[in-house]
């Protein structure tokens, strides 16, 4: 009776050891798995309801358009706006001052390239040298009237023609203003 005690005892915790070592294994393996995948940053997990919505195929070159259509919102860069009036169109060219600095009456802000101010300037060039010219003329009519050469007539002509030259060197330096 001992003897089939110590046989049936000896077989109960053999029985359990053997169980034991088993369950061991598949715990190990499972722990495995789930460190496995929390590693894997790429794999994905598909809720079962989401499994009929989701098509599993090879992936296929294809063209897409040049463009991109998406919702977006453009803002303005503060610190590179800048308000300034002129008189003349143009282009800025150089910008002295950016937003938030302080600065003085008669103080530079922008050079501007302007074909209307190029033609303003050309036109005062113009009329001023026209003038000079025309002054000139009318001198030597009032030294030749004077020395009897010429009629008071060309006189009279060449300082209207000094008149008409000055009044388009006063238009000349409005526009040019």
């Amino acid at each position: 009776m001992k003897a089939t005690i110590g046989i049936i005892g000896a077989i109960a915790i053999s029985t359990l050891l053997a169980a034991g070592c088993g369950g061991s294994k598949e715990a190990a393996s499972s722990k495995k798995e789930a460190k496995q995948e929390q590693e894997n940053v790429n794999s994905i997990t598909i809720r079962p309801e989401m499994e009929s919505r989701i098509t599993i195929g090879q992936p296929t070159m294809v063209n897409l358009a040049d463009k991109l259509q998406v919702p977006s919102r453009v803002e303005v860069d503060e610190e590179r706006l800048v308000r300034i009036g002129s008189y003349v169109t143009g282009r800025i060219i150089d910008l002295y001052v950016t937003l938030g600095d302080s600065v003085d009456k008669g103080q530079p802000l922008a050079r501007i390239s302007s074909p209307e101010l190029t033609q303003a300037q050309l036109a005062y060039l113009s009329a001023f040298s026209r003038t000079v010219v025309t002054r000139k003329a009318a001198e030597r009519a009032r030294h030749l009237l004077a020395a009897d050469v010429i009629s008071l007539a060309e006189v009279e002509r060449r300082e209207s023609e000094l008149a008409i030259a000055e009044a388009e060197l006063g238009a000349a330096a409005d526009l040019l203003r």
